[in-house]
């Protein structure tokens, strides 16, 4: 913990920090147990701003509200630097909970202005990485990220890294979000390897734990994610993590949910739900509602359904109504900006000069490789490599938007023939010519892929089958009205046979590429130059 001159005179203050650090429940009976025996006003005054930030660690958001408002009220004529910018954070945290919007924004930019005086890279470390929450809560992820990557750029400077943790972990989560898995996983090893200096470690540990199962189902590892899942569950439920609880117990219900688990997946949700309500988290709230509606609908208990579904559509507008009274309006977004630019101004400009060049190059040097890595050179269109990632990511997004996916498999007819009796440069020129036809009858969002040899995939995110059925028709004719003597006079006509699928639900990226190709199978056995699916 940093100190202060407000916090230096009142050493037994690091001591309940520290064991607030290890265990927030000990550190809150203590913190009452002092304030009930001290009777000068200063000291009064710290330990209830601590007592408060305890109540919050604890997940007791709705006394925490209070508690932190009043102390924070009582301790802003103190010099308790560092616990005033604790507090700030978590009541800016209990009110992006709530929905509260624009009110945690205000509270975390007072964090960084009080920051910016006291020249505490610390405290500009913890606002950055709330106001990227904030972006998260807003949807806007990218947004999220940029925070998120300033606050560990920040902490670069710092030789306390009991925030790195915390830091990566909110990257990971953007990354999640944004489907980059990869990524994700690299951001959680980086806060694995800082959780013996986290500031709650549990915590951490357990939002470590319900990430990692996110990834692994995502990727269809069900096994894998729900063990992850009931590691983070015990953990929570050792150290009283409601939120913790909360999320891992609906994620839980989810993943059941999509293997068709029904019974125990509304067991979890019910549960996720009456979690929620603890911590008024509407948004959690909202999403144990929607799955129970699907489940009440897929039992066929419609009087059930229908009780989900209009708690679901309250919540929905409840929480629709919240967010618009408490958007980021356009005076707080100008003084973010402005703080922004003073940020700027009190770094040095070699160093920012310096730091912008390496974010730059860093950038540069990351796209180069992932463009090279993931392109077919003799085509130009995305590489297996490439598919395996992009798919992966589809998959996740379709079953967490409820928007189909469908999948295109073609092969070229006799392409063996191409290259036998006309030699394989023609049939590298086929396959360019061939790849360029694909282009041409895709939209710009459906990702082709050289699969291999002579064989493509097409990925059509939100289209259902009967769409992507159209797109294939449309390639196929393409491919075998074209004319082909161009590239040379004796090649004659080239066809190609198709095989289409839909996503189905709780479809790893292996059953969608396994039925798409026995789809392609059929084609061939039925005569090539034709479309299979279902």
């Amino acid at each position: 913990m940093s100190s202060t001159a407000g916090d230096h005179n009142l050493p037994f203050i690091f001591q309940l920090h520290d064991l607030l650090m290890r265990d927030p429940v000990a550190a809150q009976a203590e913190a009452a147990s002092q304030i009930a025996t001290r009777h000068d006003p200063v000291e009064r005054v710290a330990l209830n701003l601590l007592h408060a930030i305890c109540t919050a660690r604890t997940g007791d958001f709705v006394n925490a509200e209070h508690q932190l408002t009043r102390a924070l009220r009582n301790a802003r004529q103190r010099n308790f630097h560092y616990l005033i910018a604790e507090a700030r954070d978590e009541l800016a945290g209990i009110h992006l909970i709530r929905g509260q919007i624009d009110i945690a924004l205000r509270q975390w930019l007072d964090c960084f202005e009080a920051s910016l005086k006291e020249d505490s890279r610390y405290g500009l470390v913890r606002a950055h990485l709330g106001i990227g929450k904030v972006f998260y809560a807003l949807g806007k992820y990218d947004e999220a990220k940029e925070q998120h990557l300033r606050s560990v750029e920040l902490s670069y400077s710092l030789k306390d890294v009991s925030l790195s943790s915390s830091i990566h972990l909110c990257l990971a989560a953007d990354y999640l979000k944004l489907a980059e898995f990869d990524r994700a996983f690299v951001a959680l090893a980086i806060a694995e390897d800082h959780l013996e200096h986290a500031t709650q470690a549990e915590h951490a540990r357990c939002e470590l734990l319900i990430y990692r199962g996110q990834i692994y189902a995502a990727r269809g590892q069900w096994q894998d994610a729900l063990a992850l899942m009931q590691q983070a569950l015990q953990l929570s439920k050792m150290h009283r993590l409601i939120w913790n609880e909360a999320l891992a117990v609906l994620e839980t219900g989810r993943i059941h949910f999509i293997l068709n688990n029904l019974p125990a997946a509304r067991e979890q949700l019910e549960v996720a739900r009456g979690l929620a309500g603890q911590i008024t988290s509407t948004l959690f709230e909202m999403q144990a509602e929607e799955l129970l509606y699907s489940i009440s609908k897929q039992e066929q208990d419609y009087p059930a359904a229908l009780h989900h579904h209009r708690r679901y559509t309250e919540l929905t507008l409840a929480l629709i109504d919240t967010q618009n009274r408490h958007q980021i309006d356009p005076t707080t977004r100008r003084r973010m900006r402005r703080m922004e630019n003073e940020l700027a101004l009190a770094q040095s400009e070699e160093e920012n000069t310096s730091l912008l060049a390496r974010l730059h190059l860093h950038e540069e040097h990351i796209q180069a490789l992932k463009v090279e890595a993931e392109t077919d050179p003799l085509t130009g269109v995305y590489n297996r490599r490439a598919l395996e990632e992009r798919l992966d990511r589809e998959l996740y997004r379709a079953s967490q938007t409820h928007r189909p996916l469908s999948i295109l498999m073609l092969d070229i007819d006799h392409f063996k023939q191409v290259n036998d009796l006309h030699s394989h440069l023609t049939g590298d020129a086929v396959l360019r010519t061939l790849a360029g036809i694909v282009q041409t009858c895709c939209r710009q969002d459906e990702f082709i892929t050289r699969y291999g040899g002579e064989e493509f995939t097409i990925l059509l995110p939100g289209a259902a089958v009967e769409t992507a059925r159209q797109v294939a028709e449309r390639i196929r004719l393409s491919i075998a009205q074209h004319d082909w003597t161009s590239i040379k006079p004796e090649l004659g006509t080239i066809t190609v046979s198709i095989g289409v699928t839909e996503r189905h639900e709780g479809d790893s990226a292996h059953d969608l590429l396994a039925r798409v190709d026995h789809f392609l199978y059929q084609a061939k056995e039925q005569g090539r130059n034709r479309t299979c699916g279902e």
